[in-house]
């Protein structure tokens, strides 16, 4: 048993359906419990949470054990320290907003943040006196998310928050799931399917396929490999982590410095700030090799490169480039390029070249 954080050895076995799975969770940081529909992710939270009983095996919080079948221990829901959230908020509809978070205040331990610091954390002060009925999609989960946190669990269980929300709210949201680790200090198990939200949110990723633990570790490391069923979702996206060293609210810009002579410019959002630490992604449809540096064009981020390696990829050609005074940070960066440009450029391994960076996704 970990003597830290979440640790689960576990069968389950409903129907046909066996979830088999043993691992342990880090005491802080968001861990994305990623798979297809039908992997058993939600039945994994569910044990945890005491909402289904496994046939066999241990469940530890912080060295308290929650469920051990030798022992016959099952300790009920309400006190395994787990905050639990679903996809639709559950909000109680005959309470104010205010009312539904002293529901969840009043019955918590003692310590922790304060009832004003979750309001102002959550960006909620301006709905105290709303109705449930009048909030939207994003404001209900905030202020499902601050109930939660006001009930003061050991750790936090969200099953697909964000699955009934348009792109432009779970936008919005993802900012403030990411505080609930880095500024309560809490573990999080974060089930989802989608690809953008894991590489925006996880600090650590659990693959379940078929009830089965297929791969687990750091998400940096796993997020080039994950697929959805046989397919691959993600689109030789090339992940890495950075800090903001500037922004500039007047160019609506914001500057990461990899090095003394590479930065990428990205759109400033409402959640950057400079100092923060973020989850970058670039498409590898995203960058265009050219072999000298370009002159007046639209595109900012225009970085030297060198070109590690050039391989048919289907239809397409992949060209592995890296950026020798920054490989620590960003160790390689993909792009796609057609048979065309390849026979007009003939890139060899070892060729300095400029990679144009079109777009980048962050995440602060």
């Amino acid at each position: 048993m970990s003597d830290k954080g979440l640790f689960v050895d576990i069968s389950l076995t409903r129907g046909a359906f066996n979830l088999r799975v043993e691992t342990s969770v880090p005491p802080q940081g968001i861990t994305a419990v990623f798979g297809p529909s039908g992997s058993g992710k939600s039945s994994f939270l569910r044990a945890i949470a005491g909402f289904e009983t496994p046939q066999s095996g241990q469940i530890a919080l912080h060295e308290h054990v929650l469920f051990d079948s030798a022992q016959n221990i099952d300790i009920p829901p309400h006190k395994r320290g787990a905050g639990y959230m679903f996809q639709d908020a559950r909000l109680f509809s005959h309470l104010d907003v205010r009312g539904n978070l002293e529901f969840a205040h009043s019955r918590a331990p003692t310590g922790g943040a304060s009832f004003e610091h979750i309001v102002e954390a959550f960006d909620i002060g301006g709905l105290l006196r709303a109705q449930v009925s009048t909030l939207s999609g994003g404001e209900r989960q905030r202020v499902a998310m601050a109930r939660t946190v006001l009930s003061r669990p050991s750790i936090l269980l969200l099953d697909e928050p964000l699955a009934a929300l348009d792109a432009a709210r779970k936008s919005e949201l993802m900012p403030f799931i990411r505080r609930l680790s880095s500024e309560f200090g809490m573990s999080v198990l974060y089930v989802s399917h989608d690809l953008k939200e894991v590489g925006t949110l996880a600090n650590t990723i659990l693959c379940l396929k078929e009830g089965q633990l297929t791969a687990s570790g750091p998400a940096i490391d796993l997020l080039p490999q994950l697929q959805i069923g046989d397919a691959m979702q993600i689109d030789r996206s090339t992940w890495f982590d950075a800090k903001i060293s500037h922004c500039d609210t007047a160019l609506s810009a914001a500057t990461l410095s990899l090095s003394a002579d590479h930065k990428l410019i990205l759109p400033l959002t409402q959640a950057m700030r400079a100092s923060d630490k973020c989850r970058v992604a670039i498409r590898a449809d995203d960058v265009s090799i050219a072999l000298l540096p370009p002159h007046g064009i639209s595109i900012q981020n225009i970085l030297d490169a060198r070109v590690k390696s050039v391989t048919q990829d289907g239809a397409r050609v992949h060209v592995k480039l890296y950026l020798p005074d920054v490989d620590t940070i960003l160790p390689e960066l993909s792009a796609f390029i057609t048979p065309l440009a390849q026979s007009k450029l003939q890139l060899k391994p070892g060729q300095s070249v400029s990679a144009l960076v079109k777009s980048v996704s962050l995440s602060a």
